[in-house]
């Protein structure tokens, strides 16, 4: 019998392709990220880092690394970085990516994390930005409590779990006002990007996720690269409850990165403590 596979499992797996990148558009790309995560490493640095820090992070949802290899270059991963990643093609990137950075003290997996049979111990911190639990949590009924129990038993006592959230407030009431419930949208991207445009077509399933469907144009040939994600909506009341009966302690709302960074509307910070 073929298992057939969750959609947020697949959607992933053409995103940044080595094949639509030449040298240059490669660094360029590599540079715009890297930078990016500078509100990232400050951040860490303001809440997390302490004397008890030992350069122990592991990230869920990868991606290129970027993170990862930016918390190195700042000398905070010391005692070993570890990326999951389940695209294929991401992950290559990564790979590529650390060479071009010269890591040696972070690991990729290209794993599902909640399935892998890895097992890390005592680490700082846990990460799951770009909506990651959102879009492990509709894998299957028990996928959220899955992973936030196995996250608690691999940080130290006093670790802790970042992760970056959207409430989609907004989203759900422009899909109620919709006609046939169903929201278009579009935008564009920044020059350094091999896509010029996203489409995205977005509507809710029978549970009230999000079913996220997307379509990306090329700049230079115009080919269409497309995939759907499925996301659980979290108010921040919701998941304050949901990390405090998990057994998480001492967590706070952020609504941005930084006091320096305009706010975006519907993403949010959270972070807790074991």
């Amino acid at each position: 019998m073929i298992e057939i596979k969750h959609i947020n499992l697949t959607a992933y797996d053409d995103v940044e392709n080595l094949d639509r990148f030449n040298e240059n558009s490669f660094i360029n790309y590599c540079n715009k990220k890297l930078s990016g995560c500078t509100k990232h490493i400050n951040f860490i640095n303001k809440y997390i880092i302490n004397n008890q820090w030992n350069g122990r992070v592991l990230e869920i949802g990868s991606g290129n690394s970027k993170l990862l290899y930016r918390l190195e270059k700042e000398n905070l991963i010391t005692n070993g970085g570890y990326g999951y990643e389940i695209s294929k093609s991401r992950f290559n990137f990564a790979e590529k990516l650390k060479d071009y950075v010269n890591s040696k003290k972070v690991v990729n997996y290209n794993e599902d994390f909640l399935s892998s049979n890895l097992v890390h111990k005592e680490l700082d911190l846990i990460i799951a930005v770009d909506i990651v639990l959102q879009l492990i949590s509709p894998l299957k009924r028990n996928a959220e409590s899955l992973l936030l129990k196995k996250i608690y038993k691999m940080l130290k006592k006093g670790g802790y779990f970042l992760i970056e959230l959207w409430d989609f407030i907004n989203i759900l009431k422009l899909i109620n006002l919709a006609e046939n419930k169903e929201l278009k949208i579009w935008e564009q991207f920044p020059k350094s990007d091999p896509f010029k445009y996203g489409l995205y077509n977005i509507t809710l399933d029978k549970q009230k996720n999000i079913v996220w469907e997307k379509t990306f144009i090329e700049r230079k040939n115009k080919n269409k690269s497309y995939f759907c994600n499925i996301l659980k909506p979290y108010s921040k009341n919701i998941i304050k409850e949901l990390l405090r009966i998990n057994k998480f302690k001492n967590v706070n709302i952020f609504n941005r990165w930084s006091d320096n960074e305009k706010q975006v509307l519907g993403e949010y910070i959270v972070l807790a403590r074991k």
